[in-house]
């Protein structure tokens, strides 16, 4: 029985000395473990690189990779490799047993779903160019494309990551690069815009006219209405009211937002407020825990809780 529970799974990832065969030094992101049609799956580190890792937990999950890696290129710069550990989970119960483990080594870039309102129309064009000739040179298709597995790296070049779905001939994923073409004419910088940067993973409220779901972070995701940009757990509850224009993903507890005054903050996971929305500009450090927040001609620093460390002084 090559499957398991999402709790058997969860508590292998929360003890893997003791769960997995092979891969002690397992590192799991609690807050990144979803449940899927087929797996359950999260973040993780192994040898100081970031992975995903999936559990199967239907009877059907295995049967599904095995087909996915009997086409799959054995190199490619645009499909990441999967790796399939054979009897690797420790699944107790009232008969225990072991299963299989994927993994997924990532990529290094950002997800297309961020991406996507920060780079240029050409750019992003160009890459998702390439990632279909690279589907047709190897006689696959991927149809479900979209934006939340796609990593984009610093050099534009596209990566498919969970390419679980893909299928033996080419073209059957038209529909997926048609969606994702309208998408980027929809939502990417003009090649004219200065600099062709905005503040990366700082999303606009407006890019989309439906509500549509991102990529968790700290388990939550962006969500976008015509009221604008808020946040919603796992299970589609609304956590943080959907009412700024824009807002970072969260990132050590806290998300950098803009009204619609145009007035930046800081909030926390509960959307309460630690830095008021009532500055020109706020920049978070995510390293050191520190904001600068500049008002008007002066900036000045805050901690992590919202305290300000430093006297007011004009700005650089």
């Amino acid at each position: 029985m090559d499957k398991c529970t999402v709790m058997q799974f969860h508590n292998a990832m929360l003890h893997p000395e003791e769960c997995l065969r092979r891969y002690h030094e397992l590192r799991f992101e609690p807050d990144t473990l979803v449940r899927t049609k087929y797996f359950a799956q999260c973040r993780a580190t192994l040898n100081d690189r970031s992975v995903m890792v999936y559990a199967p937990i239907t009877s059907t999950s295995m049967t599904m990779i095995n087909n996915t890696l009997r086409i799959l290129p054995a190199k490619s710069i645009h499909i990441n490799p999967i790796e399939v550990v054979d009897d690797e989970i420790l699944c107790s119960g009232l008969v225990s047993h072991r299963c299989s483990l994927i993994i997924e080594a990532l990529p290094e870039g950002k997800p297309l779903s961020e991406v996507i309102y920060t780079h240029t129309n050409s750019h992003l064009s160009y890459g998702l160019e390439e990632l279909r000739e690279e589907l047709a040179h190897h006689n696959i298709s991927i149809n479900h494309l979209h934006t939340d597995t796609i990593i984009v790296d610093r050099q534009h070049h596209w990566h498919v990551i969970r390419p679980f779905y893909a299928s033996a001939g080419k073209g059957r994923d038209i529909e997926a690069f048609h969606r994702l073409k309208k998408l980027i004419d929809r939502c990417s910088l003009s090649d004219l815009e200065d600099g062709g940067v905005v503040m990366e993973g700082f999303a606009p409220y407006g890019t989309t006219p439906d509500k549509t779901k991102h990529l968790l972070y700290e388990g939550l995701r962006r969500i976008y209405t015509e009221q604008g940009v808020g946040f919603e757990d796992e299970w589609g509850n609304v956590v943080v009211e959907a009412k700024y224009l824009r807002a970072s993903n969260f990132m050590e507890d806290r998300s950098v937002v803009e009204d619609f005054n145009h007035k930046m903050g800081i909030i926390d996971r509960r959307g309460r407020y630690i830095i008021p929305t009532e500055y020109d500009h706020v920049e978070f450090d995510v390293d050191h825990g520190i904001s600068r927040v500049i008002d008007g001609t002066r900036e000045a620093q805050f901690d992590y809780f919202g305290k300000q460390i430093s006297d007011w002084k004009a700005t650089k």
